[in-house]
């Protein structure tokens, strides 16, 4: 089986049935549960018209209150996850996730995720505010979206995740000694910066995100990173078709733009 139809399969799989659709209610019924902002392991640590992005801790052996999810969204695991996903009004599923992998979800549901590993499960959560329409997906993680691309000397490699019609979800390896820099394309980025996810520095306010991890870039503004260490830096980056033109900001309360191009050691 190749890559491309193995991915297909986990992704109808996953995505599709064990995960969101089994939620999905008919006849404007009202969801039941918490609206995820209120549920004390969702940290929101960003907002604007395009996305709300959530910093997500669960203890081992721990659960999350019963929860919304109003809005298409998608999640990425910093870790191996070993899960169990109960979906309001339906069985209870188990899931094994790997590292980085991107999973997509479509609204609206709520459940109850509860954490069966002995160590955390930490992810980031980005709610999808505008209507996605069709989904298109590449590859199961940012790993394997890399791993398809040779190096053959590049500096900067990256590929495409995956893409809806309002979204499109890159991974970008930045080599030691290069930079990335965002491209012109009359787009806005929200960009992740994934290795910060280990740094024990200062963190974001309100939540366990580090300082920086998280930076939104405003349509054909002047940015770029620099990778100053020893090893590669892996980076998430969306960009927003209905973005085009348009200079967006967003709460800036917790997560601060950037203005300046940092260099990250």
């Amino acid at each position: 089986m190749s890559k491309q139809t193995l991915w297909t399969t986990v992704a109808v799989t996953f995505a599709f049935a064990s995960w969101p659709l089994a939620a999905m209610l008919s006849g404007g019924q009202i969801l039941s549960g918490l609206p995820i902002a209120r549920e004390p392991h969702h940290h929101l640590v960003f907002q604007n018209e395009y996305v709300r992005v959530y910093e997500v801790e669960v203890g081992p052996h721990s659960a999350t209150l019963e929860h919304q999810h109003e809005y298409d969204n998608l999640f990425v695991p910093f870790g191996d996850a070993h899960l169990a996903n109960r979906v309001t009004g339906k069985l209870e599923t188990h899931v094994d996730l790997a590292d980085l992998a991107v999973n997509f979800s479509r609204e609206p549901y709520s459940h109850v995720i509860r954490n069966e590993a002995d160590q955390p499960f930490r992810n980031i959560t980005i709610e999808l505010l505008r209507p996605q329409g069709e989904l298109r997906e590449f590859y199961p993680s940012l790993d394997s979206a890399l791993a398809a691309v040779p190096e053959r000397g590049r500096s900067v490699r990256q590929a495409t995740v995956l893409e809806t019609q309002e979204m499109r979800l890159r991974a970008v390896s930045v080599g030691a000694g290069s930079a990335w820099s965002a491209p012109h394309d009359g787009r806005n980025h929200l960009l992740v910066q994934l290795d910060r996810i280990h740094n024990a520095g200062p963190r974001e306010a309100n939540s366990p995100f580090p300082a920086g991890m998280v930076v939104w870039i405003s349509a054909d503004h002047d940015w770029n990173i620099y990778r100053a260490g020893r090893r590669d830096m892996k980076l998430m980056i969306l960009d927003f078709e209905h973005s085009r033109g348009k200079n967006t900001s967003g709460d800036l309360q917790q997560v601060g733009r950037q203005n300046t191009s940092p260099e990250v050691q």
